[in-house]
């Protein structure tokens, strides 16, 4: 155990994972715990929650589990809030980090406006819902850390992927329009921009068509062949990548940064 985030006590929202291994949001729990913070796990799904809990206590760590919240509902945020400070008395830190991939992938012109809309609701409104729960817990306890989780395709965008790189450019708006309005409230605001990252969510069948376990082998060799190829240090990125990028902004190291974007992206982005 270290103590960088010693008596902190965070959220982080989607902590769970989409499919068996280390997402995102269960990386930066896990790492946050390692590093003193007492952190509540937000998920839709609670089984999963539950194993990142888990995870932490089986370190020695300290966390509890929100689910299942659907963060795209006010009266779910409000109640995730209420939870952390009811539990440890504060709020320092809040990692907004529940985000989608659209069903469908199609131009303005054929992407359905429902469809477009869910993407938006649980990527952007999302975000904007916790932090309007989260920013006066914060105050409170006299300032604060939070961290929105894009994406590389919120300034780069893949063809036929509208709804989704909208999200993702409008969550970088959003995270430094926050850090603005609540700068002098000492919480800072800033956002992280994985690229493309060998996480449950980043293998999982997008297409949706069914195949065989030689098939879905055979997709995620010739994924991660493209993943490396796509970049300049030929590795690829993993949710511990993302973990410790959250966690550095999250600590009294970054005291001095808000409202920027941090690519995580093994320089694809210079490609």
């Amino acid at each position: 155990m270290n103590d960088r985030l010693e008596g902190k006590v965070a959220i982080v929202t989607g902590a769970g994972s989409s499919a068996p291994g280390i997402g995102n949001g269960r990386a930066a729990a896990i790492i946050f715990a390692r590093n003193g913070a007492k952190v509540l796990l937000v998920d839709i799904n609670e089984a999963v929650a539950l194993e990142t809990q888990k995870m932490i206590a089986d370190e020695g760590g300290e966390s509890a589990v929100s689910a299942p919240i659907d963060v795209s509902k006010a009266e779910d945020c409000a109640q995730t809030v209420k939870a952390a400070v009811d539990r440890w008395g504060r709020l320092d830190i809040l990692v907004n980090n529940v985000g989608v991939s659209t069903r469908v992938r199609a131009s303005v012109v054929e992407v359905p406006p429902e469809e477009w809309m869910r993407v938006m609701s649980i990527n952007v409104l999302s975000m904007m819902l916790m932090c309007k729960y989260a920013v006066p817990e914060m105050r409170k306890a006299g300032g604060g850390s939070v961290i929105n989780i894009s994406s590389f395709g919120g300034l780069y965008p893949s063809t036929g992927n509208n709804a989704y790189a909208t999200s993702k450019g409008a969550i970088i708006s959003f995270t430094r329009s926050l850090a603005v309005d609540h700068g002098q409230d000492g919480i800072r605001s800033n956002c992280i921009l994985p690229g493309m990252m060998a996480t449950p969510m980043g293998l999982a069948n997008k297409k949706g068509i069914p195949e065989t376990e030689s098939e879905r082998v055979a997709r995620q060799k010739s994924e991660s062949e493209r993943r490396l190829k796509g970049t300049l240090l030929g590795i690829e990125g993993t949710g511990w990548d993302i973990g410790n990028a959250a966690l550095f902004l999250a600590s009294d190291e970054a005291r001095y940064i808000t409202g920027i974007f941090l690519l995580v992206d093994a320089g694809a982005s210079l490609r």
